[in-house]
């Protein structure tokens, strides 16, 4: 298939604020580059909002499919018709030059597949977002309060951010889902989410199959910032969905044995110089 655009990107929607896709949309449209975004709604009401902008792909599901298989549609569409494909959340905030930025330093850095940027709260506080693929106790502390120092210490090596400099390049088992950066040469199947996770853990699982066939570059100096809700500890809908999805991953990947997790973890590494990745 040619590669029609110099990027592509996919965002789900579901009961998000207008406001702030609004924005992203405009940056969209005021960036030299040619970019196509497809708007993946999962809500209740279809929107004629889009219809005028000749850059996006609107399509409407009439349900709630969930995250990844929403998020699977956009991939499906963008295979091969970008040299990049992004992965975005529509509760965050971008920098007018961010997608020039980016395109700019994947050309330059060639044997970059897979990135992730450093992602801000939006009081530009650290968000940690860069993390080791969890065992089951890593999960379980994330409910105990944060002010327990003891959660905090055993912690320190699944949140990474918490452990290194944030200013580091490194090569990392697992980002945020809200914004990836992908090169893209993939077929479907190999960065497909698995679409038996309807909300939480999808992305976990998703850097565990992308890291068995490439490295993921954390990029401390391309940022967002991005609007993390924590929903599963505001609503017991949400707290259940993620409970039933963590057990889903355990059950898929090993709850205590899991030598891949333990591999892709040791792979983890601090870049001094990514001159080697021109």
């Amino acid at each position: 298939m040619m590669r029609n655009y110099d990027i592509t990107a996919s965002i789900v929607l579901y009961k998000y604020n207008q406001d702030e896709l609004d924005l992203i949309i405009d940056n969209i449209k005021m960036c030299s580059l040619n970019i196509l975004l497809i708007l993946i709604d999962n809500g209740p009401i279809k929107s004629k909002k889009y219809d005028n902008y000749n850059f996006i792909k609107y399509i409407f599901n009439n349900k709630n499919l969930g995250y990844g298989k929403g998020q699977n549609i956009g991939l499906l569409l963008s295979e091969g018709r970008s040299k990049y494909h992004f992965i975005l959340s529509s509760d965050m905030k971008i920098a007018s030059d961010f997608f020039i930025k980016t395109y700019n330093f994947l050309e330059t850095h060639q044997k970059v597949n897979v990135m992730v940027p450093k992602i801000l709260n939006y009081d530009n506080s650290i968000q940690y977002s860069i993390k080791n693929l969890p065992n089951p106790m890593n999960l379980l502390l994330r409910i105990i309060p944060k002010n327990l120092l003891f959660k905090i210490n055993i912690n320190k090596n699944y949140e990474i951010q918490r452990s290194h400099f944030v200013d580091n390049y490194m090569f990392v088992p697992y980002g945020s889902g809200a914004m990836v950066i992908y090169r893209n040469k993939y077929k479907y199947e190999q960065i497909k989410f698995d679409e038996r996770f309807f909300l939480y853990m999808e992305d976990v699982d998703w850097f565990r199959s992308i890291n068995k066939i490439t490295n993921v570059l954390y990029n401390p100096f391309i940022s967002i910032r991005h609007y993390h809700n924590a929903a599963s500890k505001k609503s017991l809908y949400l707290f259940l969905v993620h409970i039933v999805s963590a057990i889903k991953y355990f059950n898929k990947n090993g709850w205590i044995i899991d030598k891949q997790r333990i591999k892709i973890n040791s792979n983890f590494s601090i870049l001094y110089t990514i001159d080697n990745l021109k």
